[in-house]
């Protein structure tokens, strides 16, 4: 049976956020930024160390680096911040959970060592 690959949409909220960052580019391709949608690139997870050995002393931090795509621009803007807290679900969740629960896919998930 072949499987075509598809995109799965989640919501993420980010909560004790101590740092934002967007870099945005200038170059634009249309002057409608009303969709304001954009296109995930590529992500790093805690390498904006930095950032975070400047926070409150004793509590815990992450930091997350996001590459995307908005649909007015030809080059890809970068969103930087440090937080305390994330809540991630997938909007159609029951297809997700049966996305993991298939050998019939690699889901790559980011599971932090305890």
């Amino acid at each position: 049976m072949a499987y075509e690959y598809i995109n799965v949409d989640f919501h993420c909220e980010f909560s004790r956020v101590v740092y934002f960052k967007y870099d945005k580019y200038i170059e634009e391709k249309s002057d409608d930024k009303a969709s304001g949608s954009f296109t995930f690139l590529y992500s790093e997870i805690n390498t904006l160390s930095e950032q975070i050995d400047r926070q409150k002393e004793g509590e815990e931090y992450q930091s997350l680096i996001i590459e995307v795509m908005p649909s007015y621009a030809i080059n890809s803007s970068y969103i930087e911040l440090v937080f305390g807290d994330v809540l991630v679900e997938a909007i159609e969740s029951t297809a997700f959970e049966l996305m993991l629960a298939s050998s019939d896919f690699e889901v790559p998930i980011y599971i932090e060592n305890e």
